[in-house]
């Protein structure tokens, strides 16, 4: 009686003891892991960025944070795996507020905004041509509301001669998203100074990153989008023409002094896309 009544009693510990070992086990192979990881941090004039990288391959491992560095919101969080984005990554807005949420094991966008779905015309390549059409879903950035614009608004150079002289302009330019989500066959149409010009195309060229392309009848399509740039002193009224689902990029400037060149500019992007 009293053998069985121990070999009884020794099964709940035998238990305990299985599940304290896989503990232990677990514990160390992932302070281990967290050893071979350095978390680093890349800091801007605009964006913080914050990640963990492994310290012998040296790519990206864990979770990724960007924080904008005036308003301290969460603009991208997400997972690298061997320096490839993984799993679901949120792309916010102002104040945190969700935009995005894209799943790239799935390639897939969960859920689509209100916002973005209420599009439903886009400008399309249809027999070499480019026109307006109903559309599944408009293309779309993967990124932070306003990415692409906010960015060119940054990256743009605005030229001495206008800072000089206290000179307003309004540039016209497009680009093609295909139907594999790649941004081609930028071209401008209007522009006033030939250095506006160089300096619009090295602040597309600096844009990085997806795009989901546009949806037609269930199929991927090519899309036009194009983008207007104002550039002008701050105080000035806009000039800027309206075009249906354009980018449109307000450049502002100040404080400029003859003799030693002093100039304070900030780059100020408005209004918001996609827009009707």
């Amino acid at each position: 009686m009293n053998h069985q009544l121990n070999s009884n009693s020794c099964k709940p510990m035998n238990t305990a003891r299985k599940i304290i070992l896989s503990s232990l086990i677990a514990f160390f192979f992932l302070s281990s892991y967290a050893q071979e990881l350095k978390t680093r941090k890349i800091l801007t004039a605009n964006y913080q960025e914050i990640f963990t990288i492994d310290k012998k391959s040296k790519l990206k491992n864990g979770e990724y944070l960007k924080l904008d560095i005036k308003s301290r919101d969460t603009l991208v969080s997400g997972t690298f795996r061997d320096d490839l984005k993984t799993g679901t990554w949120k792309y916010n807005g102002k104040g945190s507020k969700p935009w995005i949420t894209y799943d790239y094991d799935k390639k897939m966008l969960n859920p689509i905004s209100a916002e973005i779905s209420k599009i439903d015309s886009f400008m399309i390549r249809k027999d070499d041509m480019f026109v307006s059409e109903k559309v599944d879903s408009p293309p779309l950035y993967i990124g932070y509301k306003d990415e692409i614009r906010i960015n060119m608004a940054i990256n743009f150079k605005i030229p001495i001669d206008i800072l000089v002289n206290g000179l307003s302009d309004t540039s016209v330019a497009s680009f093609v998203v295909d139907k594999n989500g790649k941004m081609t066959d930028f071209k401008i149409y209007k522009m006033n100074y030939k250095e506006v010009s160089a300096n619009i195309l090295s602040a597309y060229k600096k844009i990085e990153g997806e795009w989901m392309p546009a949806i037609f009848k269930g199929q991927p399509v090519d899309s036009q989008i194009f983008m207007v740039l104002d550039i002008k002193p701050d105080g000035t009224p806009s000039t800027m023409p309206k075009i249906s689902n354009s980018l449109e990029i307000v450049v502002k400037y100040y404080g400029v002094k003859r003799g030693p060149i002093e100039v304070r500019s900030t780059s100020s992007p408005y209004s918001s896309f996609p827009r009707r």
